[in-house]
């Protein structure tokens, strides 16, 4: 590809003009190339913002509780459920920068509750573990925690996160049936020993003749 340029020599009456020519051709891949670059990186950067922003809405529309804290038990993320649900049992309502800590102060056996069960995550435990929280008060539920490391692009550790479930109504309607099998192994238990008290009642009742 080339690029053509005319202009006119001095002095205008010798009416000369020069024309240049130059190959532009590497130049134009090159800005060619740079605007495919750019073309690239902005699609990559829609994707990520659409995939960032579909988790988003993943997190906040789950019923699961959802809670990120740094090493100083401060909350980087919790969506809305989580927040709610803490508000619900404890009166507060928790916002992203606060830390859980100090918001239970005043609750010195919740805090040292909450403080347990994180202060392992944050020590970088991964685990899953069926805990009780909440005021008496208000209401106390069974929840299962699982916990799991937070680590920036390096791989080091800069917090933990944890996705909660109430399981008070699964755990009550276990041990409902629970109960429910225990009965039922008695009634049996109960009704074997019956049969076999009858047996031996009728056993002792029978008279042998004399030789």
């Amino acid at each position: 590809m080339t690029s053509v340029a005319a202009f006119r020599m001095e002095p205008a009456s010798q009416r000369q003009v020069a024309v240049l020519f130059r190959d532009i051709a590497a130049r134009k891949r090159a800005e060619d190339a740079l605007q495919q670059l750019n073309e690239t990186l902005e699609a990559r950067v829609a994707d990520a913002l659409a995939e960032g922003k579909v988790l988003a809405d993943i997190v906040e529309g789950t019923s699961a509780f959802v809670q990120v804290a740094d090493k100083d038990f401060r909350w980087i993320a919790i969506n809305g459920a989580a927040a709610r649900e803490f508000q619900r049992i404890f009166g507060i309502l928790p916002r992203v920068g606060d830390n859980m800590l100090e918001l239970l102060q005043q609750m010195p056996q919740h805090q040292a509750a909450v403080r347990s069960v994180w202060q392992r995550a944050l020590a970088g435990e991964e685990f899953v573990e069926i805990g009780v929280f909440g005021d008496r008060g208000r209401d106390r539920r069974h929840y299962e925690m699982r916990f799991n490391t937070l680590r920036d692009a390096t791989r080091q550790q800069i917090g933990a996160y944890q996705f909660v479930y109430d399981v008070t109504d699964r755990l009550a309607e276990q041990e409902r049936l629970r109960v429910t099998e225990e009965a039922l192994r008695q009634s049996q238990k109960m009704e074997a020993v019956g049969q076999l008290t009858g047996g031996i009642a009728t056993i002792s009742t029978i008279s042998w003749p004399l030789s």
